[in-house]
């Protein structure tokens, strides 16, 4: 039976609700990652929209919120799979033009790099959940210096490119 006196659907009225009510759906959380990815793409160095840094993971973190690790770490891989692969398109054509790879050839190594380079977003996921998930006020601030710390020691441990999203912040 319905309370007619309270105002706030039942579904909605813990914290720990607050994103289950549309999340129950993959596609959902799947677009909200290609979303995250796009914003991510922008905020990098070749668009070069930078306040794009501050906000892209917002959908990133609404997706992965109350998921299993292996969801969590897949929806960040998809998104960094979106993001560098705009940001390093180039890298497809540099193979044909320096190593003279045939097209056939060089998409597939250019997946496999885009592939390796978006373990980045994945690990950042697996963090930032286990962060989100330690009922702790600071994650606020947690989850924001572990991307940070993730961009930046990613490349020197995994050996690729940088993805500076904060490369030109004024």
């Amino acid at each position: 039976m319905m309370d007619w006196n309270n105002t706030n659907p039942p579904e909605l009225s813990t914290p720990a609700s607050r994103w289950r009510l549309p999340m129950h759906s993959r596609r959902i959380r799947f677009a909200l990652a290609t979303l995250a990815g796009i914003l991510y793409w922008l905020a990098l160095p070749m668009p070069g929209i930078w306040p794009f840094s501050f906000v892209f993971a917002a959908p990133l973190l609404i997706a992965i919120e109350g998921q299993p690790a292996k969801e969590r770490f897949l929806l960040g891989w998809w998104s960094g799979a979106i993001g560098i692969g705009g940001s390093h398109y180039f890298i497809a054509e540099t193979l044909t033009l320096l190593a003279k790879l045939p097209w056939g050839a060089a998409i597939p190594v250019f997946l496999l790099y885009t592939a390796w380079v978006s373990l980045e977003m994945g690990i950042f996921c697996l963090g930032a959940g286990w962060l989100r998930s330690s009922k702790r006020k600071l994650w606020i601030v947690s989850v924001p210096l572990w991307f940070t710390l993730v961009e930046r020691l990613h490349p020197v441990v995994f050996r690729s490119l940088p993805s500076n999203t904060l490369w030109d912040v004024p």
